[in-house]
Order: structure tokens, then C-alpha cells, then sequence
């Protein structure tokens, strides 16, 4: 087989503003989920921006056909009419790094990386359970004593017993590797609990965080087909149509798990592989361990952080709030006071009237009779109206402060 042909050089930048152009040329030079590791985001999300973009992409098997030589087509670029926005000429990408970079960056993590890999802390797994640890006595007791379910698993029930979910015949392996799992580490001062009550799981304090872990092994399931002569007549899915029923089979495959499903960027399962069985990994199970306690960490500050920011943000509302409403108080008020102003301003107008047409009659006005003290109460009135006088701002008569 050839060698596939040479990359383009990295794209390592902090952002980058891709015209259509250059992002055609980019997903055009290799893989999209290759491009994908050196941006912000993943290889299907790529495929969407360039979907928006209206740039085409390579189909399933392109790259393949083209290591071994195949004659592949390549689609040509096609011109965006005039009247399209601007989102779809360019996009800004910036670049994302990968969970393992995330965790391997944690100062705590690399200390902890550095000791597992002394020789001296190599976990070795006895090839014979001699003299167990107690927790590892009762966790095989437990599973001794219950029945395979449905896939062949034992699945413990006693309280106070490690979380382990294996076939029978994986039972004296697995309870290998938890004892020196567990005495492992005992030894790095790392206390394990196994809950008497609730739900039945084994955590792992590391530096004050708990971290839930179980021990199990991969079954594989297939469908039993259905003989043609039990199946009814008809549609190909319906109602009258059983059930599918599986086949089970035992891998001896073991699994050593985090089960904190809150737990992001770490990683959070070691298996058997074809170049490693799980004997082998249980010092890299341990320093993601303290992977998980240090995001953790990292998600309260995250959370706190949080909390901080929204109860700034709440004050800062409740503030805007509070100078909306006394804007628009001192606005009702103002209208209120013009209102009034201009009120008395007409009733003063309507006293003056009443004077000049007595005045071009010749008509003296008598203070003591029945239109004298009309004007007068009129007048008086006026000045009750008219906020000039009281020099003071108006008073909300809805503000028991005042």
C-alpha cells in the first residue's frame, strides 16, 4: 500500500478569518476530521459551515480512492450571487484543544503522570488471589452468592462491596485486578468507600473530590433472527410482529470505568486492547483519577465563577431597573406639573378676560359681591395649580419616603 501523500502545513493560529475560497482549498487538501483538531469546531460542525458557506466537500471515500490511485472528481467552486450576506463569504474559526491536552495541562496531572511512571510505582496484578484485601473478600463473596442475569453478569448485592459487574468466568480476574487496584491506592493515600446505603458504588476520594468507579465486562449482543413461519403477514414493521430477541456473548474484556457522568473533558473508561490488557493500565487509571478530582475543581470554580457573574449581573439589572422607573417617575411627575402649570396658566387667562371686559365696559368689580369672589377663589385656585410657586420639586403621592 503507498504511503498517503504529504499534508498541507498546520494551521496553528489563534483564529482564523476563512473566505469561501480559502476554506474550499483547505477541505479540499485533506480530511475534514483532520482539519477539524486544528479548529474550533468538530468535524461535523466544519461540514455545517461550509454546507452555509455553499462550499462543497468530499464525499465518503474520496480519500481512500485517492491514496490508491483512483481518478477522483473534484467540484468546482461555484460564485455566490451578489446579493448574498455577508455570513456566507466568510467565517472566523478558532482553535479547540482536545480533552487529553485540556487534562494533561493541569499541573496536579503531570505531577501525578510523573510519579506513576517511576519504575518503582508500577502496579503489578498477582497471577493468584493470595490473602485478599477485605473489601476485595466481600466484593467475591457477594458475587459467589448471586445468580448471571439475562447477559451472564453477576452482579453483586451486599452493601459495603466494590461496584464490579462481570461473567463468571472473568470473576477471579477481575478481582485480581481490583485488589492491587485497591491496595494501590490505599498507598497513595487515597481512601475507598462503598456506601452501606443508597446506591450501591465505589468511590475514590482524591484530594477531597469523590470519584465513582466500577469494574466491568463487555458483552457482546446480536439479534436472534425469527424463523419465517412465526412471523405474521404483513408490513415489515408492525404491531403483530414480536419482539426482537438477543443473543449474549461473553468477551472477557474488562472495562475500569469513572462513572461520574457530570465529569467533562477527562476521559473516562480503560479496556482490554489488542496491545494492552487492563493489568497494564491501571497507573494511567489512577492519573485519571486525578484528571476527574482536578475538573472537578475546575467545574465548581467554573460554577462559582457563575453564581458570581450572575448575581453581578442580577444587581446590575436590579440598578438599571431602579433608575428606569425613576426616569419615568420624574417623567409623570413632570407631566403632571405641566399639566397643572397650564391649567392655571388658562384659569388666570379666563380671570384677566373677565377683568378687561368689565374694564372696556366700564364696569367696576365689587371684591365683595357674587363675581368679586368668583375671581377671587378663581385666582387662589390658579396658585394652588401652579408648581412655580411652591418652588420644591413635585411630591409622588405613591412614595411613603417623602
Amino acid at each position: 500500500m503507498t504511503a498517503p501523500p504529504p499534508g498541507p502545513p498546520a494551521y496553528n493560529i489563534e483564529s482564523a478569518s476563512l473566505t469561501r475560497e480559502r476554506l474550499y482549498d483547505i477541505v479540499w487538501s485533506e480530511p475534514i476530521r483532520r482539519i477539524a483538531t486544528r479548529y474550533g469546531p468538530s468535524d461535523r460542525g466544519l461540514a455545517k459551515i461550509c454546507i452555509r458557506l455553499h462550499v462543497p466537500v468530499p464525499g465518503r471515500g474520496y480519500w481512500r480512492q485517492k491514496e490508491v490511485g483512483k481518478k477522483v472528481w473534484q467540484p468546482p467552486l461555484k460564485a455566490l450571487p451578489p446579493t448574498a450576506p455577508p455570513s456566507e463569504r466568510a467565517v472566523t474559526l478558532s482553535p479547540r484543544a482536545s480533552n487529553a491536552r485540556r487534562s494533561s495541562t493541569n499541573v496536579a496531572v503531570q505531577e501525578q503522570r510523573t510519579k506513576e511512571s517511576a519504575p518503582d510505582q508500577l502496579i503489578q496484578v498477582s497471577p493468584e488471589l493470595i490473602d485478599p484485601h477485605p473489601l476485595i473478600e466481600r466484593t467475591g463473596r457477594a458475587l459467589r452468592r448471586r445468580k448471571p442475569d439475562e447477559r451472564g453478569l453477576l452482579h453483586p448485592s451486599l452493601p459495603r462491596r466494590l461496584d464490579a459487574h462481570v461473567t463468571k468466568t472473568s470473576a477471579d480476574r477481575a478481582l485480581r485486578i481490583l485488589d492491587a487496584l485497591v491496595r494501590a491506592l490505599e498507598g497513595r493515600a487515597c481512601a475507598i468507600t462503598c456506601p452501606a446505603e443508597g446506591p450501591y458504588r465505589t468511590i475514590v476520594a482524591i484530594d477531597g473530590e469523590e470519584i465513582g468507579v466500577c469494574l466491568e465486562e463487555k458483552i457482546d449482543q446480536s439479534v436472534i433472527p425469527e424463523p419465517k413461519s412465526v412471523l405474521p403477514r404483513g408490513p415489515e414493521y408492525s404491531f403483530l410482529r414480536p419482539s426482537p430477541r438477543y443473543r449474549y456473548a461473553a468477551t472477557g474484556q474488562l472495562v475500569l470505568r469513572i462513572t461520574d457522568r457530570d465529569l467533562r473533558n477527562v476521559r473516562r473508561a480503560w479496556r482490554d486492547g489488542k496491545r494492552q490488557t487492563l493489568e497494564r493500565q491501571l497507573n494511567r487509571f489512577i492519573v485519571g483519577l486525578v484528571a476527574a478530582a482536578e475538573e472537578k475543581k475546575a467545574d465548581r470554580r467554573r460554577a462559582e465563577e457563575a453564581r458570581i457573574a450572575h448575581e453581578q449581573w442580577e444587581r446590575e439589572e436590579a440598578e438599571r431597573q431602579r433608575r428606569r422607573w425613576e426616569q419615568e417617575r420624574r417623567i409623570r411627575l413632570l407631566d403632571e406639573d405641566l399639566v397643572s402649570w397650564a391649567k392655571g396658566q388658562r384659569v388666570r387667562e379666563y380671570i384677566a378676560a373677565f377683568r378687561a371686559a368689565a374694564a372696556t365696559r366700564g364696569l367696576p368689580i365689587d371684591p365683595g359681591d357674587a363675581l368679586g369672589r368668583w375671581l377671587d377663589w378663581a385666582a387662589r385656585y390658579a396658585d394652588r395649580l401652579d408648581p412655580s410657586l411652591r418652588l420644591k420639586p413635585p411630591r409622588d403621592p405613591w412614595d411613603a419616603s417623602e
